[in-house]
């Protein structure tokens, strides 16, 4: 076996095993943040439909992302809503991106050194180091950082072809085209890559030719090819919705410009300093205090002597100036206001502070910077993993970012939601309280009081709070679902068809509109277009927790007894504890005896949360079986339920 091959697969087992010990405790963790909105809350990728797929929701967290949404497509495909094959397909990803990075050093540094043991070593444990920084701990117990690793993957993939195409005096072609589509990839994959073609302008211009034209005469062709993803991200970018980019949230261009000087700079820090490591900042890194300008004219200095330096000697200052260049689509004038720092952004631009530095010291010193690489991959490896802990666990996540950043008011109304999960309602009315004072988080913090107190019975108070929510176009879809399904459930089905149909023409392709909708037309009689929603929900989203019980009601009011008791009893075999299940094998059993059958259907006659029919039906039903006075007590609450709304305000116009 050649050397360089043995070195490289001694590096795949340093890299698989640092990286796997990294993120070895969140391989199992539960979803965080934008999880919800990426998998469970995105339903163009509940199919293969590839019309659909690569037409992911606007509004979406994949929205203009489609590669990204077709890679959670295929993994929905294959282990539907399991966490664990999400990460384990990032984690895959992210290894895919070291090897490329180590392919991508290796050619470029060998174009001025011979590659002898300890280069060798040095490269391999910077790449390490890279896979295995703190800063990286996102990549797999966040399913929502696909969008980064993939986006990585590819773009680390288009620089290496690329270089491999500048290096070979024949057949380079096969190489650029192949550079050429990764780059198309990772444009699709996320916007952030549009910075690719310009990063391997830098190289080529460093590594492979004279003057700043050689490039743009000799490989004019390739280049002008680069140059359509800039096309592609326009296109892809017009097509998503409003997402926190641009001024919507009050920030100006001027205001965000000063704050990204100051973000910049801690950027370069925690590159080298990791600590505080903060997943979510928010908006609490605003500020234009005079600190800021003085911040502005320090990064103005050090941007146009990393400039001035690229142009004297483009290979000395190259990495600089790619730390910069892959950081620019967040970091300058288009204000991200939402969330002016994220420490994922470094995902990348990392790698291009820590190689000059250890490069430097690896020439001065070669053996004890190789030694202090080993130390600080350990280091970075322990600390990773103790992040990974922390980010297994919604709760114990969201409870460390608002600690270190208070002011963050969604991160409060995260923190709520992963309460809420626990059944810590309580404590979770007060995090979105809290939210709820900042403008910025106001009406989504309104939804989640709403979500809070339909869930308490508070019918009323949920219903203001969701149509404050509304006030955000954002949320129209999440809380117009509820809101509707809330004035369906209460007997005004005239209201509540008006929202779906509206709903159906903004968001066609979500699952849980069609699922909910089904319940709106069985209560208005239109029993056919029942059926054809819960027909379009199972395509859409297959696996929806509450597909089967919506089926079981859609037939039940159909007559189609024999369908209904063939789903309850396969729900009721995979299940025997599931309520649903027994309800409606209570409803076609003529067993009037059946003990956990008059529990199942006692249960149900007071929850608000099913149709009025089949609430109506349940009553019909205890009243057969002689269960008189649970029957009234149903009835009753029935009846309370529907007078619920005689007060309430009428359904802003959905738009």
């Amino acid at each position: 076996m050649k050397p360089s091959i043995a070195i490289f697969i001694f590096f795949l087992l340093v890299a698989v095993l640092a990286s796997f010990w990294s993120f070895s405790p969140a391989f199992n963790g539960e979803f965080i943040l934008d999880d919800q909105s990426s998998l469970h809350l995105n339903h163009s990728c509940k199919t293969l439909d590839l019309s659909t797929v690569l037409n992911p929701d606007r509004d979406s967290p994949l929205g203009g992302r489609p590669i990204s949404n077709l890679s959670f497509a295929l993994n929905f495909a294959i282990s539907g809503y399991d966490g664990f094959s999400y990460r384990v397909v990032n984690w895959l990803l992210h290894l895919g991106g070291s090897a490329f990075l180590y392919l991508t050093l290796r050619a470029v540094i060998s174009r001025d050194r011979k590659f002898d043991l300890k280069l060798e070593w040095l490269v391999l444990l910077l790449v390490s180091l890279w896979a295995c920084h703190p800063l990286q701990t996102a990549t797999v117990p966040y399913l929502a950082q696909r969008t980064e690793v993939l986006a990585g993957f590819f773009s680390l993939g288009s620089i290496y072809f690329a270089i491999v195409s500048f290096a070979r005096s024949t057949r380079a072609y096969p190489w650029a085209i192949a550079s050429f589509i990764f780059c198309i990839l990772a444009v699709a994959s996320k916007e952030v890559a549009a910075v690719v073609p310009i990063i391997i302008f830098l190289i080529d211009r460093a590594y492979f030719s004279e003057s700043w034209k050689d490039p743009l005469v000799r490989r004019r062709f390739f280049y002008l090819g680069l140059v359509l993803a800039w096309a592609l991200v326009v296109y892809l970018f017009l097509g998503t919705g409003a997402r926190g980019v641009g001024h919507s949230g009050g920030v100006t261009t001027w205001k965000y410009l000063l704050t990204q000087s100051r973000v910049v700079l801690t950027y370069v820090s925690l590159v080298f300093f990791p600590y505080p490591l903060v997943f979510d900042r928010g908006i609490s890194v605003y500020g234009a205090t005079a600190a800021d300008y003085k911040y502005f004219a320090l990064l103005v200095a050090l941007v146009s002597g990393a400039l001035v330096g690229l142009v004297r000697n483009p290979k000395r200052w190259l990495c600089p100036v790619l730390f910069l260049v892959i950081l620019a689509p967040s970091s300058s004038f288009i204000p991200i206001w939402r969330q002016p720092m994220a420490e994922n952004r470094l995902y990348l631009a990392s790698a291009a502070l820590m190689i000059p530095v250890f490069m430097w010291f690896f020439d001065r010193a070669p053996r004890a910077t190789i030694g202090l690489l080993v130390v600080f991959l350990f280091g970075a490896s322990t600390y990773s993993h103790q992040r990974s802990q922390l980010m297994a666990s919604a709760v114990a996540l969201n409870r460390d970012i608002i600690m270190k950043v208070e002011e963050n008011p969604f991160a409060w109304i995260n923190y709520g939601k992963a309460l809420m999960l626990s059944g810590d309602l309580d404590q979770a009315t007060k995090a979105f309280e809290i939210a709820y004072k900042s403008k910025s988080a106001k009406a989504q913090a309104a939804g989640s009081l709403g979500m809070v107190a339909e869930v308490q019975g508070e019918y009323k108070k949920a219903l203001e709070h969701y149509l404050e929510a509304l006030k955000d176009r954002s949320l129209i879809v999440l809380y117009g679902i509820r809101l509707g399904t809330m004035y369906q459930r209460l007997g005004k089905l005239h209201e509540a068809q008006g929202i779906f149909d509206r709903l159906e023409q903004i968001a066609p392709n979500n699952g849980d509109l069609f699922l909910f909708g089904a319940l709106v037309a069985i209560d208005s009689g239109d029993l056919d277009l029942a059926l054809a929603r819960i027909q379009r929900a199972q395509t859409l989203d297959p696996l929806s927790p509450s597909l089967a019980a919506v089926q079981m009601a859609v037939h039940y009011a159909r007559g189609e007894m024999d369908r209904v008791a063939d789903l309850a009893a396969k729900g009721n075999k995979e299940d025997p504890e599931d309520s649903r299940s027994l309800l409606y094998l209570a409803l076609t059993s003529n067993d009037l005896q059946s003990r956990e059958y008059k529990l199942a259907l006692i249960a149900h006659g007071v929850v608000f949360r099913d149709s009025v029919l089949i609430r109506r039906s349940i009553i019909s039903e205890l009243t057969r079986r002689g269960l008189v006075q649970e029957a009234r007590l149903a009835n009753e609450k029935l009846n309370q339920d529907l007078a619920v709304l005689d007060q309430a305000q009428t359904p802003v116009e959905l738009k």
